[in-house]
């Protein structure tokens, strides 16, 4: 076989390579975050498109939750975490238009940054939880479903934020420690695309 050949097919090998490692499950405890801001609070990294593992193993879609996205339909989706209150740079505008109630969840209508013009309303998690606590949550909830209320999409399964003993740190708790429900969906490829609390 000439020098060409076998270099044509390391290459070839090189790149499937590099795609199983892109497509390789998440780690088993990652941290959804690129590290810690100034304050020592977890920062958010979007765009991405990660999916990571909670405490307890569910996969769940990082960009769907922390970023906002487009779907397939070039729809805007997601977005329902802002940890301290901040907006991923994949978000041009929010406006809040249901204040924050006792437990700390509220909802608003926001544009994504590659589609202004285009709002979206969304529910989200108390600005007091950490990446790492909202994804530990929907894991949580995931594999600990309940049934849903009617306020709840007809598509959605639903889940409550955290265990009644344990670790609660390890939770996205409510700002008045009572418990909150999750709606939420899985994805085809298995785990948790979407779950936004219900309020």
């Amino acid at each position: 076989m000439g020098y060409q050949r076998r270099a044509a097919i390391w290459v070839t090998l090189g790149v499937a390579a590099i795609g199983v490692v892109a497509c390789k499950p998440a780690p088993d405890n990652p941290k959804p975050s690129a590290g810690k801001t100034s304050t020592g609070a977890e920062s958010v990294t979007c765009p991405s498109h990660q999916w990571v593992k909670a405490s307890n193993g569910v996969e769940v879609n990082y960009a769907h939750i922390f970023c906002g996205e487009l779907n397939n339909k070039g729809r805007v989706v997601g977005f329902h975490s802002r940890p301290q209150g901040s907006d991923p740079s994949t978000v041009a505008k929010v406006r809040i238009t249901q204040k924050p109630n006792k437990q700390g969840l509220y909802a608003g209508q926001w544009e994504w940054g590659g589609k202004q013009n285009e709002n979206k309303f969304s529910t989200f998690y108390p600005d007091h939880c950490t990446p790492s606590q909202v994804i530990n949550t929907i894991g949580y909830a995931a594999r600990n479903q309940q049934d849903c209320p009617k306020s709840a999409p007809n598509w959605a399964w639903c889940g409550f934020n955290a265990p009644k003993q344990g670790d609660a740190a390890a939770y996205c708790q409510s700002a008045d420690g009572t418990p909150f429900l999750i709606a939420g969906a899985s994805s085809s490829r298995g785990g948790v695309n979407t779950a936004f609390p219900l309020r």
